[in-house]
């Protein structure tokens, strides 16, 4: 799923665990996937590494609501293709 940035992380009962906005914006955006789909955030899909990977695959822009922004989010759908039966 994909969301990059700034988090805290802070070990709870011996626990590590991640807050911040983009901990709460990938959340969201995983909320967005539908099953054999990669949702991925500009941040993520603006990496070197996976610009290249990406390359040849068609990739669907998507805006919505999120909750807990004011703005909008945009991200893109990665769909697999469907097995051949």
């Amino acid at each position: 799923m994909g969301g990059a940035g700034a988090s805290i992380a802070v070990t709870m009962s011996e626990r590590l665990d991640y807050f911040g906005s983009t901990v709460n914006r990938t959340a969201r955006l995983q909320n967005e996937s539908e099953a054999g789909e990669i949702v991925l955030s500009r941040t993520v899909l603006e990496g070197l590494s996976v610009a290249a990977l990406l390359e040849g695959h068609e990739l669907a822009e998507d805006t919505r609501d999120l909750r807990g922004f004011d703005a909008p989010g945009t991200f893109w759908r990665l769909t697999a293709p469907l097995p051949e039966i």
